[in-house]
């Protein structure tokens, strides 16, 4: 992947020169220009990816290159530096289209960490751009999402195993995604042009599944008033995908596996065998071998589905996913609810990073509609909208007192701001608004990172 490139305008050389040292040994290409009159047609042809420029220069201010980068191209972010005496003016910027601003003098650890959340924000962006161009090249086919080592690996696998007849086995928790995979094969498969039929083994009892399967006869049992095929004729030519797997009862199991050695089986009330040509791929979040031991799975069963295993990894091992996942998943959701949500924030990405997601990328997909239903923003920060039980949609949070520590840092960070924004960046004025000496004050407006406040 080429390197992304930020653009850096300012007529203080002084300054230019500062930024040239803050960026040596970033991922990302640093281009500098003074003042201005910058090269745009760079920026329309998407060569610049995030611009970062002074509001006051002569020639091209800062607010001409923000209308004329805006006009160009509406998607690459603008950051505004400007001194913190002029927060208003960065008000007024934010609210014309800049995506952020950066607060003279400049700290280098803010600078970076503002240019690298926009960076990230156009990178996702892409990826969920690549992705959608993906669904359309596929035509409604399958698409699983990720670029992780462990899931790529998984991919890679697929097209070989779907190339034979085999029985696949696809072993992992629940939520992870096994019938998608499941999915992927068939339609990589010779049997694609034909049906995949999904049963869930879990869900009906041993009579319903064996009739469901297999079909039944008049007069099988009591509403049995005509012969009905199962779902072995339903998936003739085809698969025949087998969820859950593990909670199939050993009597049932006994017919699965004459099915599996001989592709024949016995409608229910049947005295006849019957054949038909299906592909088997099953899938179970049971741990089957422990199962065999304890005598509760057939042995012979287990071996004639395992012959091509798949184990899907859980979210928690595949978190480099996360981001991508969630921003796939609010562009279903925006287009499905005509919502203005565009990405998250790079705070909320954090967040959705650090949960350990026990019911996998179902869960998160499930959240994702949550803030998506319930939000009115066009960048998702607040990831705090109630669940079904009342409590946060992300309950399952960081030590109590981590979590005090960052609620607490975001109130004063917001409070100080908000508070030399009304007075101007006047500290005393701030400081006996908030009954507050001005030297608390202003160490709180350090320690909140901000800067440049009448020391």
């Amino acid at each position: 992947m080429k390197s992304m490139r930020v653009l850096i305008a300012d007529d203080d050389e002084l300054t230019l020169e500062l930024l040239k040292v803050f960026v040596r040994g970033e991922a990302f290409v640093a281009e500098f220009v003074s003042g201005g009159a910058a090269d745009l047609r760079r920026i329309g042809e998407g060569v610049v990816d995030v611009v970062v420029t002074d509001v006051r220069m002569p020639e091209v201010s800062g607010e001409q290159l923000l209308d004329e980068v805006k006009r160009q191209s509406p998607e690459t972010p603008v950051l505004m530096m400007t001194a913190e005496p002029d927060i208003d003016e960065a008000v007024r910027m934010l609210r014309r289209g800049a995506d952020d601003y950066i607060p003279k003098p400049i700290e280098q650890r803010v600078f970076l960490n503002r240019v690298r959340h926009q960076l990230e924000r156009v990178r996702l962006g892409r990826e969920v751009q690549e992705l959608r161009q993906a669904i359309a090249a596929a035509q409604g086919g399958t698409v699983i999402v990720g670029n992780t080592p462990v899931l790529q690996n998984l991919l890679r696998r697929l097209p070989m195993t779907s190339q034979t007849d085999a029985t696949v086995l696809l072993t992992g928790e629940g939520g992870t995604g096994k019938e998608l995979f499941a999915r992927k094969i068939h339609e990589l498969s010779k049997r694609k042009d034909l049906r995949f039929v999904t049963v869930n083994c879990g869900a009906l009892s041993d009579t319903l599944l064996e009739s469901e399967l297999f079909g039944y006869k008049r007069g099988a049992f009591t509403d049995a008033h005509r012969d009905t095929p199962g779902l072995v004729v339903e998936a003739e030519g085809g698969t025949l995908f087998l969820d859950e797997i593990g909670e199939v009862s050993l009597s049932v199991q006994v017919k699965l596996l004459r099915f599996l050695q001989s592709k024949e089986y016995k409608p229910l009330g049947s005295p006849q065998s019957e054949h038909a040509d299906v592909r088997i791929i099953a899938a179970t979040n049971r741990d089957l071998p422990k199962m065999v031991l304890k005598g509760t799975f057939r042995e012979d069963l287990y071996y004639r589905l395992n012959i091509v295993p798949m184990i899907v990894p859980p979210l928690r091992e595949r978190r480099a996913d996360i981001p991508l996942l969630a921003n796939f998943f609010l562009a279903q959701f925006r287009r499905q609810y005509d919502k203005k949500a565009q990405g998250f924030s790079p705070e909320a990405i954090a967040r959705l990073c650090a949960r350990d997601w026990p019911g996998n990328v179902r869960e998160l997909e499930n959240r994702v509609q949550q803030l998506v239903v319930l939000s009115n923003e066009e960048i998702v920060h607040d990831l705090d909208a109630p669940g079904e039980d009342g409590t946060s949609v992300l309950d399952a949070g960081p030590p109590f007192k981590d979590a005090k520590r960052r609620v607490v840092d975001h109130f004063e960070r917001e409070y100080v701001r908000r508070a030399l924004a009304r007075h101007r960046g006047n500290v005393s004025a701030a400081a006996r608004e908030a009954l507050l000496d001005r030297k608390s004050f202003w160490l709180i407006a350090r320690r909140a990172g901000i800067t440049g406040a009448d020391e």
